[in-house]
């Protein structure tokens, strides 16, 4: 869907993807065995994986390069946040209702967000804006009360996938030293002499082709399925090993939520704060995209303690403060580890940017299904998730935490290199 919004625009995009999946989360209510249920939500998740892809993209494009971080940051909460609710929501409404209405309920949920996208989601495509309407200034646009900002002159281009880039009437904004035009990634992958490659789907050529989008996918993956396989677990520990009710068991969920909101509130100004303590700088330009990197190093080492902290307390089977801790370090580096990969994606790619973030949340989610799901099969035991989370901790610790430093360090060299083919 991704491909088609940078066509035809995000609102009708948008729409679409959630009438679809409005659609399909009904029908799972009504499945009557495993295999329809399964095939409904197979679709319900392709439908709903657009506007959630969408989302991040809209909010850069609706408040501009400067203004974006709290609306972004605030994104970011979902992916923790969401599921937490969840949980907890599902383990008070399994014990008083059939199974059935938690898909309706999400769908009335689902229909009211629909009504408030119609009413008020403007258009903020600034492609689409310029078929409209060519003559008019992209700062001038004002569409249910929400100013469209222009911030190209301050947005940094990834030098193998933009052209120059051009204001709505035409004049270049691109500073006056000279610098060698690249073609964009459309017109590179359909200049391939395989003609395979002109049907290849741009977010995946640009996971292929891209270094940058490749480090970042597999380390949002890997981050991803650390969570889920704790995710999964927590429900089971509470109640099945310190005898819990249901309902007692899904509240401790929103530990992690908690240290969600707690890493998002400090994300920006506070670690900026510790990195210049930690002497964490460079003298670089600071408004290169790869700064943004310098505040995942201190948090995003909050992921693999928090894990290794449930991990290893869980198997000792200790009373509920403890593992609570660990959850909430571990909401909180999952934050610190997917917050600014977004903004990076976006200042790097321009126009391409939701194509780019299709391609990371594509290869995300299908490690995050994969990697549990095959360490489930060939781990086998009575503390096999605490061998799991443990093997995953220290895997993050050696894959996953060095990354950011890797990508402040050597980012703007990787952004160099040419892409496949050239």
């Amino acid at each position: 869907m991704a491909p088609l919004s940078e066509r035809y625009g995000r609102v009708p995009v948008m729409r679409s993807g959630w009438i679809l999946f409005i659609i399909l989360n009904i029908a799972c209510g009504f499945a009557t065995s495993q295999s329809q249920l399964f095939f409904l939500r197979l679709l319900a998740g392709i439908a709903a994986g657009g506007p959630i892809c969408l989302s991040q993209i809209i909010l850069a494009e609706m408040w501009g390069r400067r203004a974006r971080g709290t609306p972004c940051c605030l994104n970011s909460l979902v992916v923790v946040v969401g599921p937490s609710i969840g949980n907890v929501l599902g383990g008070w409404t399994i014990e008083s209702f059939p199974w059935r209405w938690i898909f309706w309920a999400t769908s009335l949920i689902s229909i009211v967000q629909q009504i408030l996208v119609i009413l008020f989601l403007p258009e903020t495509n600034k492609a689409k804006l310029h078929t409209t309407s060519p003559t008019v200034q992209m700062s001038d646009i004002k569409l249910s009360n929400i100013t469209i900002v222009d911030d190209d002159q301050s947005q940094i281009i990834h030098p193998n996938s933009e052209s120059k880039p051009k204001s709505i009437d035409g004049k270049s904004t691109r500073p006056s030293t000279p610098v060698q035009e690249n073609s964009t990634l459309d017109q590179h992958r359909f200049s391939q002499p395989k003609l395979l490659t002109k049907f290849i789907p741009p977010p995946l050529w640009i996971f292929f082709h891209d270094p940058l989008v490749f480090i970042l996918s597999v380390q949002m993956g890997m981050i991803y399925a650390l969570f889920y396989m704790v995710q999964t677990r927590i429900i089971s520990f509470y109640h099945h090993d310190l005898k819990e009710s249901t309902e007692m068991s899904s509240l401790h969920v929103l530990s992690m939520s908690l240290g969600a909101i707690c890493a998002s509130k400090l994300n920006t100004r506070g670690l900026s704060a510790i990195c210049d303590r930690l002497r964490i700088v460079s003298e670089r330009s600071r408004d290169r995209p790869e700064y943004k990197f310098r505040c995942m190093i201190p948090g995003i080492l909050l992921l693999p303690i928090g894990a290794f902290c449930f991990g290893l307390i869980t198997n000792i089977k200790s009373s509920w403060l403890l593992p609570d801790v660990g959850l909430f370090c571990l909401g909180a580096g999952v934050i610190f580890g997917f917050r600014k990969a977004g903004s990076y994606i976006i200042d790097t790619f321009g126009d391409q940017a939701a194509s780019a973030l299709a391609a990371m949340h594509l290869i995300r989610r299908i490690e995050s299904f994969v990697i549990p799901l095959v360490i489930n099969l060939t781990i086998k035991g009575r503390f096999k998730y605490e061998l799991i989370i443990l093997g995953s901790t220290l895997f993050s610790l050696l894959i996953v935490c060095p990354m950011p430093f890797l990508l402040f360090t050597y980012g703007p060299r990787i952004r160099r290199l040419p892409l496949s083919g050239d």
